[in-house]
């Protein structure tokens, strides 16, 4: 009985920390159809995506912006 216990409890903390694992997204910027160096971006654990990194600007005809996606 005690040995289900423990077991069970060294699951359940295994289970918790490697949900904790630290995510990072890779992010590329662009202007018009020409892509730049891609960087990683760590998120932070208040439950950020890495869509909220992504964003696209349009001045003078001109489109830039950065793609962020989650890293594998």
């Amino acid at each position: 009985m005690y040995k289900r216990i423990a077991l069970f409890i060294t699951l359940t903390i295994l289970l918790f920390s490697f949900q904790s694992c630290k995510k990072t997204c890779e992010c590329q910027p662009f202007v018009n159809e020409s892509f730049g160096q891609s960087y990683t971006v760590d998120l932070e654990g208040d439950g950020s995506v890495c869509q909220q990194y992504s964003y696209t600007d349009t001045v003078n005809n001109m489109i830039s912006g950065v793609i962020c996606e989650e890293s594998k």
